[in-house]
Order: C-alpha cells, then structure tokens, then sequence
C-alpha cells in the first residue's frame, strides 16, 4: 500500500471516518504540478530535446530503479566542452570514496550543464580503473590527468575522437553511456560484463593514459558510423533486446538509420525536414544537386523525445513518495507507470502536466485505501 494506517490516521484523523469525509479531505492532499521547462527544452517543432541537469537526474533515478544503475551528476557552468580543473578535483573525491566500497563495483559521473561527460569509475577482479567517455573527445593535460588520478593502480582510459554530430544530444548520450556502464539485467549481472577486461585487452597505451576502445554495447549511441567501425569488436555479441529478439549492434542501429540530407557547400544537414519523416521531403531533396544523401543514427533524437515521459513518469513518483512519507513498492510503482502510459496516450499537450490529474487520483486511491483498513481493524 501506498501510506501506512499510521500515515493515513495523520492526514484523515484517528478513529474511523465516514467515507464522505476520506473522500473530501483526501481531494484537499495536493501534488506539484511538473513543469517541463525545469527539466528540458524542445526544438521548434518539438522534435528534439536538450536536457538539463534536473531532467538528467530525474532520468538516472528512474534507470536506478529499472537497472541498478549507478549515476552521479557534478554539475558546472562552465561553457567549454572541457571539464573545469576543481571538477575534475570533485570527481576524484567521489573515486576515492567508490574505490572503498567492497567487491566489484561501478559508478558513473556526468559532467557538466552545457556539455555532459561520463566518467566511469569501475572495479573488477581485484583491479580498477577509470573510463573518461565524453562524445567530442577527450584529450586531457598533464594537469587534467593529475587532478584525476587517484593512485597509480588506477589507470585512467581515454575516448579520444568524438562520436556526436548534433549539438544537443550529449546529455542523452551521457546518462544513456551510464546506465549501460553501470546498470544490471533481472539477474542482477552487468549490462556489460567484463567492462575493465575488455578495456584492458584492447586499450593503445599512450604516455600519461590508455586510448580505450569501447565495447559493442557502449557504441550504440555513436551518431558517427566511423567511430562505430574504428571500436567494434570482432565479434557479434548481443547488445540489446528487442521484445523477444536479441539484437548485435549492427541490428540494432540499422533498426534507428535514417536517412540525411547535407548542404555541403552551407555545412547543413536537413534531416527529413528538420527531424520529419515524409516521402515528399525525401523526394524533394533527393532531387536537388546541393544535398548529398547519407544515412543517419537516430537513435539518440528518438531516445531523448521518449525521456519527456520519463522525466515526468518519475518527477510524479517522487511527488508520491514525498506525500506518503516512504517509497513505492514495485508493485505501486508498477501500476503508476502502466496508469501514466495510458494518461499520455489521451492527453499529448507537453505544454500541461498530463499527469498530474492521475497522480492525484492514484494518492487518493491508495489513501483511502489505508483509512479503510484502519477503520476495518478498529471495529
């Protein structure tokens, strides 16, 4: 149940109520509304987002519960794609922290307001590492790299060449990098297991740091095709399910190719007629000599536009838990989410809170729902 008799008693009042009184007072129990620009903004024809670092958070508390996935977000100001020198002196202090906690053991950090960068710490089989993953690149100075190293056994491994074309799209790619990094399957095994080994066996060793090569399931977010070929392994391995189909990495980004057009003469990529999807735009640009026509990895664009609802699915469940005064159980959390997904499909204004008519609703269920069973156990 959502709220204890005890919660309950002290909204409704002790003793048994009538039900017109569970009933009005539970109305009067209101939730915060959500509002979307806290937490991201869309394009002009709502067809891309750019998260923030609310909406980031929102997202790894809702990976955390799905996936045991272990993200941290150190927000900055900063406006270069670099990471500050004092943050990168925070993240070493949160490493030195996750390198005493016991066993195998793996944390992502984000990095950053206008550029968002995973950095992974992870350890494995009596050794350790750290992953700096950013989508642009990361080349680090001497010292950058010693701000960072925590201890000489601690390698640190480097994505040297980017792999993000859009300008948006690196806050998805980054908490999406973390979950994949750091979450774990039904069995609670790694979504990728075996990350530092791999690392290790295919890392080029460079004079203060290892150039990584990044294992299929981290390549899926890649929007660049070169960067995909440069780190695949050799082998197929699945990456992803999809419904009862296992996919490899090759399956499953052909499953979000689409095709672009690029102006090469104005450096401009028209993307179906800004993110569209109409054969009329395909045939109107396919016919004009300015455009070249080359395929595109959507999966980020996709992925980012299907986090509006998981932003707002979590922001309510943390607006729940806070009014009962302890968490949700999975089956609750469950039920909610199953209810949101249906509210979404009746009311597609992202300008309103679509859900916060069946937020309330599900607080007033399980209200009097506690009330009555205190009012049973006290006759």
């Amino acid at each position: 149940m959502l709220l204890t008799s005890s919660a309950a008693q002290n909204i409704i009042g002790p003793g048994p109520a009538p039900a017109d009184l569970i009933a009005e007072k539970s109305m009067r129990y209101s939730l915060e509304s959500f509002n979307s620009s806290s937490y991201y903004a869309t394009g002009r024809n709502a067809d891309e987002v750019m998260l923030n670092d609310p909406g980031v958070e929102l997202i790894a508390q809702y990976y955390k519960e799905k996936y045991s996935a272990n993200i941290t977000i150190i927000p900055t100001l900063d406006l270069k794609v670099g990471i500050p020198l004092d943050h990168l002196t925070r993240i070493k202090d949160n490493i030195a922290l996750a390198r005493k906690q016991p066993g195998e053991y793996r944390v992502a950090f984000i990095v950053g307001i206008t550029h968002s960068t995973p950095i992974i710490y992870m350890k494995e089989n009596n050794k350790e590492a750290v992953l700096i993953a950013g989508t642009k690149g990361a080349k680090l100075s001497d010292k950058d790299l010693a701000a960072l190293q925590v201890s000489p056994e601690v390698p640190i491994y480097m994505v040297q060449n980017p792999r993000q074309t859009d300008f948006v799209s690196c806050h998805t790619d980054a908490v999406i990098f973390g979950k994949d990094a750091t979450g774990k399957n039904s069995e609670q095994h790694y979504l990728v297991p075996n990350l530092l080994s791999r690392l290790e066996a295919r890392s080029i060793n460079a004079e203060h740091y290892k150039i990584a090569m990044l294992p299929d399931e981290l390549l899926k977010t890649s929007q660049l095709p070169a960067f995909v070929k440069e780190h695949k392994e050799q082998e197929d391995i699945q990456v992803h399910q999809h419904g009862n189909k296992p996919e490899t990495l090759n399956a499953f980004r052909a499953r979000y190719t689409k095709p672009v057009f690029i102006n090469e003469k104005k450096d401009e990529i028209m993307f179906q007629g800004k993110f569209q999807t109409s054969n009329d735009f395909l045939e109107k640009y396919r016919g004009d000599d300015n455009f070249t026509e080359k395929n595109f990895n959507n999966y980020l664009r996709e992925k980012g536009l299907k986090f509006i609802d998981i932003i707002e699915i979590q922001f309510y469940v943390n607006e729940l838990e806070k009014a009962a005064g302890q968490k949700l159980t999975s089956v609750e959390r469950e039920n909610f989410v199953v209810g949101a997904k249906e509210a979404f499909k009746s009311n597609t204004d992202l300008d309103n809170p679509r859900l916060h008519t069946w937020a309330i609703q599900f607080l007033n269920d399980r209200l009097t729902s506690a009330t009555s069973l205190k009012c049973a156990s006290n006759q």
